[in-house]
């Protein structure tokens, strides 16, 4: 016989299978400026480990604050004398699965 056939019994070569998938999270960027008058004012405001707050603003639908401690982590230690610190709060009840990274 001439040329090659398939008999019964050949099992015919395996197939190969390609897939794809791509995720793609949504990125929003945005700016807010936070002024403080009157730093040396601001240092017993913020007694007790407490944020003074800023006006709310909002980014892509979502409401912020900002908070500010004048005396860092607001521990009664002094550790922290000299350095303040600054948080992003969300201020939208009800809203999960948002984040935020600060730079």
């Amino acid at each position: 016989m001439s040329g090659s056939s398939a008999s019964a019994g050949d099992v015919p070569p395996p197939t190969t299978s390609v897939t794809a998938s791509t995720i793609v999270a949504e990125v929003v960027s945005g700016s807010h400026v936070l002024k403080i008058d009157g730093f040396s004012q601001t240092i017993g405001a913020s007694d007790g480990g407490s944020y003074v707050k800023s006006g709310r603003f909002v980014v892509e639908g979502h409401g912020w604050r900002v908070g500010y401690r004048a005396n860092g982590d607001g521990d009664d230690d002094g550790a922290d004398a000299g350095w303040i610190s600054i948080a992003l709060h969300l201020d939208d009840p009800n809203v999960d699965g948002v984040r935020s990274i600060i730079c």
